[in-house]
């Protein structure tokens, strides 16, 4: 039993290198983004789960404690260099010569982990310690895959008030509530689109395989606020007023729908939890400053 740990640890070291090895070999832009996604899926949540984990108990005993610091310093090492390769054109030979030199860095921490920590955490644990590290090495990567930040629940519950708003200001016939709906609707939705803009979205535009979908978003805000301050200088009471509402509604609706279903997955699977927390105190500051200018 105790070498569950160490044969999984090993079994994902293989995939992982397969994986690049996937990405070398491959010529196809598409088929290098397909390649590079599944290298972050994979990758990135090994390496948080280890430091978590593995790394975090080595530096707990004097015989471990300097492999384990020389392991965090070869991931730091990794996570930059692919920081940098997901952001290059992946058919440049710039691309093609940071990948090579990926790899060699990767094989040498695999080579230097199987052969000098997985020996040493045989000699100073136990078998009952080791499965402990196997369970919570496997909790902890998962977290980590599945992402379900705070950023993302502010996003939904946001995006669930204007809904709330907007359906309100579509069924009140009083002037005076119309009126008080949309100075809510104003307060809240513009706030949440300037902070998406200026933190979010601007974040999904450094990565290549987000990048249309940061620029589609965009457009759409453009397009939401355009139709929005057509609807300020309406009359409130008037047909047009009305139907304006719906279209306003129609399009909020639509782009929340995609935004969750297509944005938030690319968000889960860019960042990782320490990246989406630090883009949530971004985000929900932003928002501050924004509103206070409404105010």
């Amino acid at each position: 039993m105790e070498n569950d740990l160490f044969n999984t640890l090993q079994t994902e070291h293989k995939e992982i290198k397969s994986i690049f090895g996937i990405l070398k070999s491959e010529k196809s832009p598409e088929k290098r983004d397909n390649s590079l996604s599944s290298l972050q899926a994979s990758l990135i949540p090994h390496l948080r789960a280890e430091e978590r984990v593995i790394y975090s108990e080595l530096f707990k005993n004097s015989q471990s404690k300097e492999l384990g610091l020389e392991a965090v310093e070869e991931h730091y090492a990794l996570r930059l260099m692919l920081e940098e390769l997901f952001k290059m054109p992946n058919n440049s030979d710039r691309f093609n010569a940071r990948a090579n030199v990926t790899l060699e860095i990767l094989a040498h921490h695999i080579d230097e982990e199987e052969k000098k920590i997985f020996p040493k955490m045989k000699e100073i644990f136990n078998s009952e310690q080791l499965n402990n590290f196997l369970k919570k090495f496997s909790d902890e990567k998962q977290v980590i895959k599945e992402k379900k930040g705070v950023l993302l629940n502010i996003l939904h519950t946001d995006h669930e008030e204007v809904k709330t708003i907007l359906n309100k200001l579509k069924n009140e016939k009083s002037s005076y509530e119309r009126n008080n709906s949309l100075q809510m609707l104003e307060g809240l939705l513009i706030p949440h689109m300037k902070a998406e803009e200026n933190v979010i979205y601007k974040e999904l535009l450094k990565f290549r395989e987000s990048q249309e979908l940061a620029l589609r978003s965009l457009e759409e805000h453009y397009a939401t606020r355009t139709v929005m301050e057509e609807l300020y200088e309406m009359r409130i009471n008037s047909e047009r007023f009305s139907a304006r509402v719906n279209i306003v509604t129609e399009m909020v609706n639509h782009h929340i729908l995609e935004e969750e279903k297509d944005l938030f997955e690319k968000l889960k699977e860019l960042f990782d939890r320490e990246q989406l927390n630090d883009l949530t105190k971004i985000f929900t500051e932003e928002k501050k400053v924004i509103k206070r200018r409404y105010e």
